[in-house]
């Protein structure tokens, strides 16, 4: 395992211990963290690919090369050849926030790996503040993505080029995985093409997930996303009988009112083994107390919640007393563990 975040003098030539350490058949796991190494260039990447084509038994690989400017596609090439021959790989981690020169030709060379890795059962991309990256790596990604998966998390945040086009792929490949435990979803694009559209496909993918126990959703920031949306995601949800945890965040998408909020509420009533439970909507200006009345409701029926994170800051129409008795109510239950809960910046 190696950590050398911020070492600027590091670069593709300094990799030559990593394979000394490699050639030892008990390591299973590669971890390296050369996030914000602005020296890393895709030399690096094609030693590491090199590393991998000539160690191909490894489990776990996690690679962190966040703002490292001068990666480009030349190198993520490299690497997505290298991922191919890991045939026993189970967990694959990677980042590559903030490189700016790369497009969907580097990152559809990793996505395209994922097809020859059969025994994959974790990917996890963070691939945000890329602005090159663009709805066709979602045509990719879900194209080839092997039905062993069971964890899929994909940050995308701020990547102007995306639409609600890419989340309906994804969605696509959602579906091809029967397996599918977790998803991690982080997804706001700058252009204000994020809208409503989104949920409603993966309100449609949820119908295959029936083995879906992990839910992490965050559309922070996307004004079109309405109560047309929300309540098409609850509708969805009702499916996914075998939720126990679910994380939204939906803050400052301001066109939310009490309607898409009472329709997650209802829709949680039926989620039997929910017990973690985090909902963000921060600046919804629109939720008053009758919302708020419904979601306390629904909580207070859930026997088996063990933690709770509800975010209400800025949403200036819930009352002091309304906030009050959701407090009164969450500090009633038995199983609660761990609460956080966040007032209104401005209660009546």
């Amino acid at each position: 395992m190696k950590f050398l975040h911020s070492c600027y003098g590091i670069t593709g030539e300094s990799l030559n211990t990593i394979d000394q350490l490699a050639q030892n058949p008990k390591i299973k796991k590669i971890d390296l963290n050369f996030s914000q190494c602005e020296g890393m260039t895709d030399e690096g990447l094609v030693y590491i690919a090199g590393l991998l084509q000539k160690h191909t038994t490894f489990e776990n690989i996690s690679l962190n090369f966040t703002n490292c400017p001068q990666i480009s596609d030349l190198g993520m090439i490299a690497l997505g050849k290298g991922l191919k021959e890991q045939g026993s790989l189970q967990s694959l981690s990677l980042a590559f926030e903030s490189c700016c020169k790369l497009t969907d030709i580097g990152f559809g060379s990793i996505a395209e790996s994922l097809k020859e890795l059969v025994s994959l059962e974790t990917a996890n991309f963070n691939f945000g503040l890329s602005e090159q990256l663009s709805n066709k790596f979602c045509d990719t990604f879900a194209t080839n993505v092997t039905n062993s998966l069971k964890t899929v998390k994909l940050n995308l945040l701020y990547c102007p080029e995306l639409s609600d086009q890419g989340v309906a792929s994804l969605c696509e490949g959602f579906k091809k995985l029967p397996f599918l435990e977790n998803i991690d979803l982080v997804f706001f694009s700058e252009k204000q093409a994020t809208t409503d559209d989104s949920l409603i496909s993966l309100s449609q993918s949820f119908k295959t997930l029936e083995y879906l126990k992990s839910l992490r959703l965050i559309f922070q920031g996307c004004v079109k996303i309405s109560d047309r949306g929300i309540i098409s995601l609850s509708e969805g949800l009702r499916k996914c009988s075998s939720l126990k945890r679910v994380d939204f965040d939906f803050s400052w998408c301001g066109t939310i009112t009490n309607e898409g909020l009472n329709s997650l509420g209802k829709c949680f009533q039926r989620l039997r083994y929910l017990d973690d439970f985090h909902l963000n909507l921060e600046g919804c200006w629109q939720i008053t107390d009758s919302g708020f009345s419904i979601l306390k409701e629904t909580l207070e029926r859930n026997s088996l919640l063990k933690e709770a994170n509800l975010l209400f800051m800025d949403c200036c129409g819930i009352t002091q007393q309304g906030f009050a008795d959701m407090v009164q109510s969450l500090e009633r239950m038995d199983s609660l563990q761990r609460l956080s809960l966040s007032s209104p910046y401005h209660v009546k």
